[in-house]
């Protein structure tokens, strides 16, 4: 019996070890750090203005073509032809479709421009159409 409690008391004192170790600190020297937030992101009460409901994307095809074919048109160029209407950005971007792989055929490539959408029918009457494609921000 005396050797049945000696084993039970060091298979508790190795248990109590073993749990006591990992309470302190983390086990495998692994600290968690929890970000610190700093006051602006605590007390942020600046209002962020949404203009999706006040705005769209409207774009044109900038001329490029496969294997260098066609020259691009620079977005700050083909602005000019929204003249008169005011654009808060303007982008040149691929519009993701699927296109013919052919020297001469279309790149996808556009150049888009956000503008008011009291300004909708101007742009298109100037050849723009309105992004339908993937989200822009």
């Amino acid at each position: 019996m005396a050797l049945g409690l000696k084993f039970q008391f060091v298979v508790l004192i190795f248990v109590s070890m073993f749990v006591g170790a990992c309470s302190q600190k983390p086990c495998r020297g692994v600290e968690l750090k929890k970000p610190l937030l700093r006051k602006s992101e605590v007390f942020d009460t600046t209002v962020k203005k949404d203009y999706s409901q006040e705005r769209l994307w409207v774009y044109k095809y900038d001329g490029s073509q496969q294997c260098r074919m066609g020259k691009p048109l620079p977005p700050e160029i083909m602005q000019e032809q929204l003249s008169g209407i005011e654009v808060y950005k303007s982008i040149s971007v691929n519009d993701g479709l699927m296109h013919i792989t052919s020297c001469g055929s279309p790149t996808g490539q556009a150049n888009v421009y956000w503008i008011d959408k009291k300004n909708k029918e101007k742009a298109l009457e100037r050849g723009f159409k309105e992004w339908q494609f993937r989200e822009l921000k």
